[in-house]
């Protein structure tokens, strides 16, 4: 299997393993293997076969087969209860033409790809066939369509379907060709194109690229001159008397639009549940629980709270819900769109908080619970507006129910209360604690613009905005929310009492959850245990050398390189060398570690120059535990290391994270720790290279990133013009820094976010303090104390993460900090022990780790997960240089 397909299989082995134990729950995880039918018939054929399964799809191919890099496949659809008739029939049909094929592994991943959640791209393909040509393509798609009719199934969305009563379905695509990676790393499969050149493989719409081999019988779009289809909705379609104007969201399950039309002629907004999406243990699907949220929706319309039901529409492929369009904005958006540091605007934080309270307990006075309740699907809106604020509405009710019914499974990540958890896909009786806790998360979004990370997480950390000497309104909102956060069901107040107490303005009382214990550590004793956690933790989550990724991948994050620093192996193995290298874990796994990533780097066909998300990342950590291996398997890894470097890529864009600044560092790097005389040469040829090609439209990053290079350059091989340059350079990221910096108060918070972020931002461009030092130019201290303000501003808002978050916050601020200036370091040196303490605050009490930036898991990823985090950490607690740092040149150079 391709690395995008097994990727992909990663990406949702939870979802999987979620069905695998409500199967367990129901007595059936006996009955759900499907590798067998398939073992039974391929026993019998003409030829052997081999099947084997990878924990989410399992293979069948006949001896000798190989599979092309491109062209026709088919996919088949199948409900899980008819998936063992469903692969008997195509088994038969397959097997008999000697066609490799996939299909689902067991009844969970049957479950799994019609569930809403499976990413569309992927959604119900149980069985995916690479016939032999398109004439074998043309035979195979009649038989198994005739194999297959009468069964029911989902669509696939971007295949074109071959018959109306079969689940049977074609496209031409991708299937073992070249990956290739995106600037950041990510891996895709494009088509190639006769003459060579590379095409996007649209798997959203039904577009056969002109140069496709045509099958027989068969008229396609592009090829015949039929018009082309799209595998969504499209915008002009009519449903009744509707016309969609626009998606606003489209997923496996449907899609939601806006609409015009109807029999009076209002704005309308339509919710789609396709057939056979959704499949649940008891059999209903998507279209089931579109019904009940109608239902749900009706019973709660005297309450003014949720938006009116217009009517049902039922069609053979879908039932649309058509509901009056309630004008507004979710909550999410609402509020990160008006936060700002110390927070939104006081009165309108209470108002909302106040009309929530007071909604919500008026649904739970009419017997109903919500079930679901976020940020997402509370509506802020005018309508019904009053001078004190806004009015709230509830949306997305497929999960409420009746109090003491049974509620269909699941809650949105932060907002389950701790008696839901584990419970997996396996229906609960609803209760209107758990509604209660949702409301409590969402108090505490609207002080801090955070997300809760979830029960398993201390409470949220107080922001500036909550101090003794803070608005009494907003006060309230917080404590009331801390309350909510109770872990004891039993000890929540309902929110009807929630309400009065935000009408008067009095403090809910609240018991905080179990902390670490031991006295509380010093600022950087806290670090160091963090970082030793995080150490302990990637070494206890590292995978054998076989694994596709060294590391699991969660199913949040596109599929990337594996071999890649920011979301692959090399920087979670670069933080287990530096723990090594203080002795805090053993040796011989970060050997291993980096035996794993030299296989998989010499094996990747697509390669990038930069450090972040490129080859010279890869280089970078494989050198560390090189020089840590010395006494070990040093020699093995310097030949690998030597071998990989020769073919480090030479052209790119500037950039340190993807460019030639990265590949420049990288090669100065392992001119150090061979002493070749080649790398020296790449070197000295990328900084002639980009010194010469500088412009003045260069963005911020790249321009850091050339300076980081050039100062280094020019300081290790003597050349002073290049050290001049990153003076310059040293000078436009000043300027820029200081632009960006006066944008940051006016913008919304995720876009403020964004600007003050190591990946696209303020942090990534404070390395300019070191590399100022060491080219002679002088940083200005004050653009570092105006950066340190708005991190500790936005501290609680933040994700805890390197790329994007606190961590990198911090990272910057270390790099920055410059001893000479007393009063500016001062304040960077407070700031960045808040921003310590922030990351303290958010460990899990049980493993002492940081939650990703998902907010409600754990993951090795350095740009994201434990790996960043845990580096900061080390270098806030033991000092160090910063990322890239390159020691003093060998003394005598190999020839």
């Amino acid at each position: 299997m391709s690395q995008a397909r097994a990727g992909q299989a990663s990406t949702d082995r939870g979802l999987v393993a979620a069905w695998r134990s409500a199967l367990a729950d129901a007595g059936r995880a006996g009955l759900t293997g499907l590798t067998g039918i398939v073992r039974d018939r391929a026993a019998t054929a003409r030829l052997p076969w081999s099947v084997w399964a990878d924990g989410f799809y399992a293979h069948a191919r006949p001896a000798g087969a190989t599979l092309p890099g491109q062209g026709w496949k088919i996919h088949v659809s199948a409900r899980p209860e008819n998936a063992s008739d469903t692969l008997s029939r195509c088994a038969d049909v397959l097997i008999r033409h000697g066609t490799p094929f996939k299909f689902a592994e067991d009844l969970a991943v049957a479950y799994a790809l019609v569930s809403a959640r499976y990413e569309r791209t992927g959604a119900a393909k149980f069985l995916v066939a690479y016939p032999d040509g398109p004439d074998c393509c043309a035979i195979l798609l009649g038989e198994l369509a005739l194999a297959t009719a009468g069964l029911p199934a989902a669509r696939v969305t971007g295949d074109r379907r071959y018959r109306a009563d079969a689940p049977v379905y074609y496209r031409f695509g991708a299937i073992a060709g070249l990956a290739t990676l995106t600037a950041d790393g990510q891996i895709s499969h494009p088509l190639q194109a006769p003459d060579g050149s590379l095409v996007p493989d649209d798997r959203l719409t039904f577009r056969p690229p002109p140069w496709a081999p045509p099958l027989p019988g068969i008229a396609l779009p592009g090829i015949a001159g039929s018009p082309r289809t799209s595998g969504s909705a499209a915008q002009s379609a009519l449903i009744g008397q509707y016309r969609l104007t626009t998606a606003l969201r489209l997923s496996a399950r449907g899609g939601v639009f806006l609409t015009v039309g109807g029999r009076d002629g209002a704005p309308a907004v339509i919710k789609q549940a396709r057939a056979h999406t959704g499949v649940g243990l008891d059999g209903r699907d998507a279209r089931d629980q579109l019904r009940h949220e109608g239902a749900a929706l009706q019973a709660l319309a005297g309450t003014g709270l949720v938006p009116p039901v217009r009517e049902l529409i039922e069609t053979a492929d879908s039932s649309f819900l058509v509901l009056g369009r309630v004008p507004g904005d979710t909550l999410r958006r609402w509020l990160r769109d008006r936060w700002r540091p110390p927070g939104a605007p006081a009165h309108l934080v209470h108002h909302v908080a106040l009309a929530l309270a007071t909604g919500l307990a008026a649904i739970h006075e009419v017997g109903w619970v919500l079930g679901d309740l976020s940020p997402s699907n509370c509506l802020v809106t005018e309508e019904g507006a009053t001078a004190a604020g806004p009015a709230v509405r509830f949306v997305d009710l497929e999960a409420a129910a009746p109090a003491g019914d049974l509620r269909p499974a699941g809650h949105t990540p932060g907002y389950g209360a701790p008696e839901q958890a584990g419970h997996g896909l396996t229906p609960r009786p609803a209760a209107t604690s758990g509604d209660l806790y949702a409301l409590g998360g969402i108090f505490c979004f609207l002080v801090s613009a955070a997300d809760p990370a979830g029960p398993t997480a201390p409470l949220p950390v107080p922001p500036a905005v909550v101090s003794a000497d803070a608005d009494a309104r907003v006060r309230a909102v917080w404590h009331a929310g801390l309350a909510l956060l109770d872990s004891d069901p039993a000890a929540r107040p309902a929110s009807k009492a929630v309400a009065s107490e935000l009408a008067g303005l009095r403090q809910a009382k609240s018991r905080p959850r179990p902390a670490l214990t031991g006295p509380p550590p010093t600022g950087a004793e806290l670090m160091a245990d963090l970082a030793a956690s995080g150490a302990r933790y990637l070494l206890a989550t590292m995978r054998d050398r076989e694994a596709g990724t060294l590391w699991p991948v969660p199913g949040w994050l596109p599929r990337y390189d594996p071999a890649s620093f920011d979301h692959g192996a090399a920087g979670p193995l670069l933080v287990l060398a530096g723990a090594a290298r203080q002795g805090l874990i053993p040796v011989t796994p970060v050997l291993d570690g980096a035996g794993w990533l030299a296989m998989h780097a010499a094996r990747s066909a697509a390669i990038l120059p930069g450090l972040h998300s490129g080859r010279s990342g890869a280089l970078w950590a494989l050198a560390e535990a090189t020089d840590l291996g010395k006494a070990h398997r040093g020699r093995e890894l310097l030949e690998a290391v030597t071998r990989l470097g020769q073919a480090l890529p030479a052209t790119g864009p500037p950039g340190l994270a993807n460019g030639l600044a990265g590949a420049g560092l990288a090669a100065l790097r392992l001119w150090q720790l061979t002493g070749a005389r080649l790398f020296k040469a790449r070197a000295l040829d990328l900084a002639s290279q980009l010194a010469a090609a500088l412009t003045s439209d260069h963005d911020l990053l790249a321009c850091t990133g050339q300076a980081v290079f050039l100062a280094a350059a020019g300081i290790l091989l003597g050349e002073q013009s290049w050290r001049l340059v990153a003076r310059r350079l040293v000078l436009d990221c000043a300027e820029a820094t200081e632009a960006l910096l006066d944008r940051v108060p006016s913008l919304p918070v995720e876009s403020a976010l964004t600007a003050l972020s190591a990946e696209r931002g303020v942090a990534g461009a404070l390395r300019c303090g070191q590399v100022a030092r060491s080219a002679g130019a002088v940083w200005p201290a004050e653009l570092t104390a105006r950066a340190a303000a708005l991190f500790t501003g936005y501290a609680c808002a933040a994700p805890p993460g390197f790329a994007c978050g606190i961590a990198g916050w911090l990272d910057g601020l270390l790099s920055a900090a410059d001893p000479a200036q007393s009063h500016h370091d001062s304040v960077v040196r407070e700031a960045a022990d808040r921003l310590a303490a922030e990351l303290g605050a958010r460990r899990a009490p049980d493993l002492g780790l940081v939650p990703d930036d998902s907010g409600h898991g754990w993951c090795a990823d350095f740009a994201h997960g434990v790996a960043g985090v845990s580096y900061v950490a080390a270098r806030f607690a033991y000092g160090g240089p910063p990322l890239w740092d390159l020691a003093p040149p060998p003394r005598d150079p190999a020839c």
